[in-house]
């Protein structure tokens, strides 16, 4: 019954686009020890259920405001504590590389 109260409370958290992109690209950055396999499965579930792209082994990117999104999320799975959430511009190759990958998305 935990569980899945959990599971409803995590697919309830989504990321609302705004009507203008501010040009920042989102970058969740994580270490998650092998003991918690199950969590850290877990927490690569919902980013991508969220969108997010992987650019590098534990870091995944989003072009909208999502720190609060990331947070909640990391702390219903117990892994707060090892989530990081950033605010960046990337140079210009990983810059068009992340445009095509949100082109979707993005206004």
């Amino acid at each position: 019954g935990k569980q899945r109260l959990q599971d409803v409370y995590l697919e309830d958290i989504i990321i609302k686009a705004p009507k203008a992109w501010d040009g920042m690209w989102r970058i969740v950055s994580f270490d998650i020890p092998s003991d918690k396999r199950d969590e850290r499965n877990e927490f690569l579930k919902q980013l991508r259920r969220l969108g997010f792209v992987r650019s590098l082994h534990s870091m995944w990117v989003y072009p909208f405001p999502c720190t609060e999104e990331i947070y909640a999320v990391s702390k219903l799975i117990g892994i707060d504590k090892l989530v990081m959430v950033f605010e960046a511009k990337t140079t210009q190759d990983q810059h068009k590389k992340l445009l095509k990958s949100f082109q979707n998305i993005l206004p």
